[in-house]
């Protein structure tokens, strides 16, 4: 839901595709390969475009980018502006590695840098363990580049939206928590279910209820809950977990 909204489905659905392991990493900011576009890319282009040049080279794979001489720092110069260009455009991950692999500003991670050469039609060896490994690269190298930019902004908070991964042991003041089973593309949680005491799945009303409670002790001093379902029931229930007087139906 938050993907959707945000603006990085396609990637969330390729790293979903991977596996439960993956999509766990990726969603907390720990995966390998959107940590190199967060931490190396994105940074290196931030830079550049404010016009801290000195930060920007610092972030450079030196022994590529050599600045000592007016043509090196000439060269230095247009591979920085055209990658600004390029992924400030309607280009593809698969695009921007594509430059950064010919201008060598920052040196690609080993999975890339292999896949980006087997990527598309080339055989391979063990074939058969790498097919989903291939169809990860083929769908990630589709996804288009500001889908990253969008992922990095819900990760660092500059957005008003947040994983449970995100906001785990963080407090706020204020805390006004959505719930919208319908707005979502999942069955691992129902907050109506929870909600109305009609859950029939004994893991599913556990993992909501955590969830749940993740979202609403986050809270050091006001607390919203809108709830924009329309299971029947729910009535007594909200009134017990909240009191009666804190209730608006």
């Amino acid at each position: 839901l938050i993907a959707r909204r945000a603006g990085y489905e396609e990637l969330w659905m390729t790293y979903h595709g991977r596996g439960a392991f993956y999509r766990d990493r990726f969603q907390s900011g720990e995966d390998e390969i959107t940590r190199y576009f967060c931490e190396k890319c994105e940074p290196l282009i931030e830079a550049w475009r404010s016009g801290r040049g000195g930060k920007a080279i610092s972030m450079l794979d030196g022994k590529m980018n050599a600045v000592s001489s007016v043509d090196g720092k000439k060269r230095v110069s247009a591979s920085l502006n055209s990658l600004v260009e390029i992924c400030d455009g309607n280009v593809t991950i698969k695009e921007v590695l594509i430059h950064l692999k010919k201008t060598g500003l920052v040196p690609l991670l080993d999975d890339l840098e292999f896949w980006i050469k087997q990527l598309p039609g080339h055989d391979i060896e063990d074939a058969d363990d790498d097919e989903r490994e291939r169809a990860f690269f083929e769908n990630l190298f589709k996804v288009p580049y500001e889908q990253v930019r969008a992922y990095r902004d819900v990760l660092e908070n500059n957005v008003p939206y947040s994983t449970k991964h995100g906001v785990k042991g963080a407090e706020f003041e204020t805390v006004f928590v959505v719930l919208d089973d319908a707005g979502a593309n999942w069955n691992n949680y129902s907050f109506g279910k929870f909600l109305s005491g009609t859950d029939t799945s004994q893991g599913r009303l556990l993992r909501t209820r955590n969830l749940f409670y993740v979202c609403c002790s986050r809270s050091k001093d006001k607390l919203a809950v809108v709830d924009l379902g329309s299971a029947a029931g729910k009535e007594e229930a909200i009134k017990g977990i909240f009191g009666a007087d804190a209730c608006v139906m």
